[in-house]
């Protein structure tokens, strides 16, 4: 068999795995879910295409469609609350604070405003405290019950 003839025959295979067939659809099962169109919706209309998915195989690939894209692209959303907030930790923004006091009207009849998630630094940060702050908060604590006891 000749080289040509082996880049031919190469050339037409199809695509055989559920992966590569659903990547070829993501563009446009991502417009359809910006639409507002389920998800539920679409794994049966691949049903009944023939590439048979679970929610949560479709999930899964979709995830990895998105995680891929979105480090290709440098074009970040547009953060609700103005672009003086789009480099601050979500702990400094006004959207993340607790007390009611300060958080951001919810609009009437609706879900409230969707806020970004925590970087990974925050998150770092809260699931790993300083161990001298930690050490100091439970001697604190400690002492509270020790006097707590002596009343």
């Amino acid at each position: 068999m000749s080289e040509t003839e082996l880049k031919a025959r190469i050339e037409a295979l199809k695509h055989s795995t559920k992966a590569a067939r659903l990547r070829q659809l993501m563009p446009s099962i991502e417009a359809k879910l910006a639409e507002g169109v389920r998800a539920a919706e679409i794994v049966e209309t691949l049903r009944k295409g023939g590439l048979e998915l679970t929610i949560a195989t479709f999930r899964n690939y979709l995830y990895q469609y998105r995680a891929r894209h979105q480090n290709k692209s440098t074009e970040r959303p547009e953060v609700p609350g103005g672009s003086q907030t789009a480099g601050v930790p979500a702990s400094r923004r006004p959207e993340a604070c607790v007390s009611q006091e300060s958080a951001p009207p919810a609009t009437e009849g609706g879900p409230p405003a969707p806020r970004e998630p925590p970087s990974v630094q925050e998150l770092d940060r809260l699931m790993k405290p300083d161990p001298a702050e930690l050490a100091d908060r439970i001697a604190r604590y400690e002492r509270l019950a020790i006097e707590k006891e002596r009343k």
